[in-house]
């Protein structure tokens, strides 16, 4: 759906960009001056390259790459830190 056809059937008030939002928005919330804004977008990583190529016909979840060494396993919940050296 267009924003024109969108405005048409009422689902907006007006057609803008992002500037246009965050200044009706500081507006609606009284704000003067700059606003503190978090900005979120979609992540992109490896693992969505391979949705490129389809799901596994045996359903599986999983890919291994062969990296030369054995890389250890991560576990869920825990802060890691990759250095800059090794990911060149």
């Amino acid at each position: 759906m267009s924003g024109t056809e969108a405005m048409k059937l009422g689902f907006v008030d007006e057609i803008g960009n992002f500037q246009n939002a965050v200044d009706s928005a500081k507006k609606i919330a009284g704000i003067n001056g700059e606003a503190n804004l978090i900005r979120y977008e979609e992540r992109y990583d490896l693992s969505d390259l391979f949705h490129i190529f389809g799901e596994s016909k045996t359903g599986a979840q999983s890919i291994k790459v062969d990296l030369g060494f054995d890389a250890p396993k991560l576990q869920e919940g825990h802060l890691y830190f990759l250095s800059p050296v090794l990911s060149h």
